[in-house]
């Protein structure tokens, strides 16, 4: 990009075509004629055949000046009489500044799903060659994303382990014991070496999603192991003499139920997710295929590795414990406390259900109607990638000279900024080069592709140096409109803008006005920023209209007349030329610059015909009006977009906003107005993302009926969920998070996992009841002895995600919303259900009585005798 064709240039004198009486399309002809390279077939004889070509390539630019274009009275007109032959460029229309210097580059793509950090390795261990063979060139890297990936992923390593350890720790704190803890961080390692198996068998590689989500398993795979090896603990702490065997058999046994019911909870709400199609499936199936395989394999190694290795490990008497276990040893005295203070308040709860139903609900409505509206609403959450978008428009009628000394007053905006590591700038565009915008982009137009330190190095973040920018480009003279935005901020790449307004038409000049107006009522919206329009109507457009009689005279036609004078204006290849060691370069036939530099001279052009050349003005007349600078369209509709940017506001809140605005506007038929974007990216993701979850709440349901044999069991597990989402709508709130890909995301498995603490409450309480414990009795003991292991694996996977919430590693504010709202849900449905669970199957299980007895009493009504049978 940057560099240019060469070609060969056959500039036209037009008073030399006039004199000679030589028209342009003969011109052209002659040149194509001569240069011929082509075969004439196979000469055969008894013995030998002989193959025949035809020859007459130009070798040097001598040879086409010299060649005869027609014979006159007075000798021949030669190519050098017409025109001044010379080895240039092609016109450019693009330009290309590196790291604030002139320059061309070469943008390097990776196959379709190559590895992205070896390809670029590759070339770069290239460039290094290059110095030495071409000491004269300067070679700089201007625009490279490995940086970026090698700290989100180094970060992310940083986070699991950290992670990791933390879990650790949490297990050893709740059970003060060394082995204990050991134990069940030894499924850590096997869980995730089955999912790298898994993940070296898919199409996908170790990345920001998949890192992502080993670190959202890393507390929920030891879940199934915490419970089994607090059940083996609990029953080799009751009966020591039965050893440490007997009490892995009977503790692993006991809860094997509800551990696979837990697991295969979160594993089906999850799999639908993996195939809701579109931009949701692309970004979510990798993370949540690596955590459905490490769940899957904590499951195996619970009721395999866990109860094997504890009959092994834990093969002396209770109660001989060393120092530190003795310290750790002393949470016992917070968990009891906790389990009194809990089955104070179920029992409290259970006499007053109606009070604590009633609580649960109106906390749940107040949530959605009160938090949901101030969270907003986001396709990705903005991230801090380090990497800056700067893109500014200059008046339609600015030459590349122009648009350059624009370039070079924002580019030193930008390196008075520090931090700044590489800048990449570019003019217009190159039609074909698919890596610098495909021709899409206008002469008059830039953009510039910033790199700065990464966030941990610098004080300000990217939306506050953006700001700077934004506020500072404004006054740039030649600046008309300017888009200041980071890597990311639309995070699929056809979109053009988090906010855009699609207007659609047949007519250039109506979707023009009613664009004036959109921007009218545009303008103050809070929230937007860098509100600009696609096109204007005010780049000059000279038409050449040609008057049909007068042609029919000079015997010519407007066709031809329009293929003359486009061969005068821009220019015709009329055949290639072969130069040694390059490819074949066009020879390209025009104007001379001098005379065709100015509207004026249009008229001027000379037209052939059978007569001689006659000028233009003799069958045309030339006006000027003003038009738009390119063409858009969508669906085949002519289209303008209005497009903009978000701050402060989510673009759901702005979107909304806008859609206010626009609610009365009224276009004439045929015309249409549409809020694009990020915002509809939104909507759509998100309408997959509720398909999803609803298909899962059925699969669980399934699932859970399956298990209880009961289609009432399952209501009381999933009774749960909403008080988790209320939890997770709050946390969104105080971390300042919005609703997103990753927060629904989080949500889902949020609804497959706060089921697992109901599961072993639920499971519990119908083993006691068939030992015919009383209901309520049940219910608190339940509480009482569960409320270890579920404070385990909830404090494990809580603390297990806190890399992610605190986003502790530079990449992870993409996925923090899912952290948040699986580790606060969960915190909040934990200790909300351990009262409002119980509640719920107490007031089912009377209502289930009651209605019981209703039914016995109506029998008897209606026939004493089959109601006694």
């Amino acid at each position: 990009f940057g560099g240019h064709e060469p070609q060969v240039e056959v500039r036209v004198r037009r008073d030399a075509l006039a004199a000679h009486g030589v028209s342009l399309g003969e011109l052209v002809g002659v040149l194509d004629r001569q240069n011929v390279a082509a075969p004439a077939g196979t000469i055969r004889s008894d013995r030998r055949e002989y193959l025949v070509k035809t020859v007459g390539e130009f070798a040097d630019i001598q040879q086409i000046e010299d060649l005869p274009v027609r014979f006159t009275g007075r000798g021949y007109v030669r190519v050098g009489d017409l025109a001044r032959v010379t080895l240039g460029v092609e016109e450019a229309r693009s330009l290309y500044h590196g790291n604030g210097r002139p320059a061309i580059a070469i943008n390097v793509l990776r196959p379709e799903n190559g590895p992205t950090v070896e390809a670029i390795s590759a070339v770069k261990d290239y460039l290094l060659a290059l110095p030495e063979r071409y000491p004269d060139m300067r070679f700089e890297i201007t625009d490279d994303q490995q940086p970026l990936i090698d700290t989100n992923v180094q970060g992310m390593k940083q986070s699991l382990l950290q992670a990791v350890a933390i879990t650790v720790l949490v297990i050893f704190v709740f059970l003060a014991d060394v082995r204990a803890a050991a134990v069940v961080s030894v499924s850590i390692p096997l869980s995730f070496l089955a999912s790298l198996v898994v993940l070296r068998l898919s199409p996908y590689t170790l990345n920001m999603v998949t890192l992502s989500g080993m670190i959202i398993a890393v507390g929920m795979v030891v879940d199934a192991s915490v419970v089994v090896l607090e059940n083996i603990y609990r029953h080799w702490k009751a009966a020591p003499e039965a050893g440490p065997v007997h009490a892995a058999r009977e503790g692993a046994g006991e809860v094997a139920l509800e551990i696979t019911a837990g697991m295969l909870t979160t594993v089906v709400v999850l799999v639908p997710v993996m195939f809701t199609g579109g931009y949701t499936q692309q970004v979510m199936r990798p993370l949540n295929l690596v955590v459905v395989a490490t769940l899957v394999a904590s499951l195996l190694a619970a009721l395999t590795v866990v109860p094997l290795t504890a009959s092994r490990l834990l093969k002396r008497r209770a109660g001989q414990r060393n120092r530190l276990e003795r310290l750790v040893g002393r949470t016992d005295v917070a968990v009891q406390w906790l389990s009194r203070f809990y089955t104070g308040i179920l029992a409290w709860g259970l006499r007053h259900r109606a009070v604590t139903l009633l609580a649960a609900a109106g906390l749940f409505v107040v949530t959605v109607l009160g938090v949901l509206p101030l969270i907003g609403g986001e396709l990705m959450p903005p991230m801090d990638t380090g990497i800056s978008i700067v893109e500014f428009e200059t008046p339609t009628d600015y030459s590349m000279e122009q648009v350059e000394v624009v370039l070079d007053d924002v580019e030193e905006m930008i390196y008075g900024t520090d931090g700044v590591k590489m800048v990449s700038s570019v003019i217009g565009s190159e039609p074909g080069q698919i890596s610098f915008g495909g021709g899409g982009a206008t002469a008059q137009s830039a953009k510039i592709t910033v790199h700065m330190v990464d966030r941990t190095q610098r004080p300000q973040t990217i939306w506050q140096i953006q700001d700077r920018w934004r506020e500072r480009i404004r006054t740039i003279p030649g600046v008309r409109t300017s888009r200041v935005s980071e890597y990311g901020a639309t995070p699929m790449a056809t979109t053009k803008a988090p906010l855009d307004v699609v207007i659609s038409g047949p007519d250039a000049r109506v979707l023009s006005r009613i664009a004036d107006e959109v921007l009218a009522r545009l303008e103050g919206t809070p929230g937007l920023v860098d509100v600009r329009r696609s096109w204007r109507l005010d780049k000059t457009e000279q038409t050449v209209e040609v008057d049909p009689a007068l042609a029919r005279l000079y015997g010519t036609s407007p066709a031809e007349v329009a293929g003359e004078l486009q061969t005068a204006v821009q220019g015709r290849p009329a055949t290639r030329m072969r130069l040694a060691g390059m490819l074949d370069i066009p020879i390209r036939v025009q104007y001379a610059r001098d005379d065709m530099q100015d509207p004026d001279q249009l008229t001027e052009a000379w037209v052939s015909t059978p007569d001689g050349p006659v000028p233009l003005r003799a069958l045309a007349t030339v006006s000027s009006r003003q038009d738009q600078p390119m063409v858009t369209r969508e669906h085949l509709a002519n289209t303008i977009d209005i497009t903009a940017g978000n701050r402060v506001y989510t673009i759901k809140q702005a979107a909304g906003m806008v859609g206010e605005r626009l609610a009365d506007l009224e276009v004439p038929a045929g015309y249409q107005v549409r809020i694009e974007g990020s915002a509809a990216d939104m909507a759509a993701a998100q309408g997959r993302m509720g398909r999803s979850l609803l298909v899962g709440l059925v699969l669980l349901y399934i699932l859970l009926m399956a298990m209880f044999k009961s289609f009432r069991h399952p209501l009381t597990v999933l009774s749960a969920i909403p008080l988790a989402v209320a939890g997770a709508m709050w946390g969104l709130l105080a971390f300042d998070k919005p609703m997103c890909q990753p927060a629904m995301m989080g949500l889902i498995l949020l609804g497959g996992t706060i089921v697992n603490n109901s599961i072993l409450l639920l499971g519990f309480v119908l083993r006691a009841r068939k030992q015919g414990m009383d209901r309520d009795a049940a219910l608190l003991e339940s509480v009482r002895l569960r409320i270890r292991p579920i404070l385990m694996t909830t404090v494990s996977t809580i603390l297990g995600l806190t890399p992610l919430v605190l986003e502790l590693a530079v990449g992870l504010e993409r996925m923090s919303p899912l952290g948040i709202v699986a580790a606060t849900g969960l915190l909040a449905g934990t200790f909300l259900t351990m009262v409002v669970v119980p509640v719920v199957y107490s007031a089912m299980d009377s209502a289930e009585q009651s209605w019981a007895r209703l039914t016995v009493r109506a029998r008897q009504v209606v026939s004493p005798e089959a109601a006694s049978a």
